[in-house]
């Protein structure tokens, strides 16, 4: 019977001995499955820090290129309202020019025109005088003529 008793202490002591190892072996596993979880939370949440990091840079990357074409966009625009204007500027120039032109021709032409008046009057002058000569060398021929 102690030989019964023994066994049956002995198989406790191994069933004890084996049930500490399970719980032992169940124990690492769970802390292994815990780091595991953790290792893994760890992961994702440094390449959600990653993706955001990156959205962040390309967002910027985007906002700087608007703002380059909006830019380049307004550089154009004011260059052509430039040559716009230089345009007209050249254009009103010319009409300038061209006005001076014109009057500077009038003004020779009524100069010329003066001229030939003051022209006209002295011929117109010196046809009268003509004319009262040759009437008073007429008159005098006639006169000459009854006497």
């Amino acid at each position: 019977m102690i030989k019964y008793v023994i066994v049956a202490a002995a198989a406790l002591i191994v069933g004890v001995l084996l049930g500490i190892v399970l719980q032992k072996s169940k124990e690492k596993k769970a802390e292994m499955t815990i780091a595991d979880a953790e290792a893994k939370a760890l992961q994702i949440e440094n390449d959600a820090h990653k993706r955001a990091e990156s959205k962040t840079k390309e967002m910027l990357l985007e906002a700087k290129e608007e703002i380059l074409r909006s830019r380049n966009e307004y550089e154009k625009e004011a260059k052509e309202r430039r040559i716009e204007q230089q345009k007209q500027e050249r254009r009103l120039q010319q009409k300038e020019e061209n006005i001076d032109r014109k009057t500077e021709t009038l003004e020779k032409r009524e100069e010329a025109l003066n001229q030939k008046g003051c022209q006209a009057r002295q011929f117109v002058l010196e046809q009268r005088n003509n004319v009262e000569q040759a009437a008073k060398v007429l008159a005098m021929l006639e006169g000459n003529r009854k006497e």
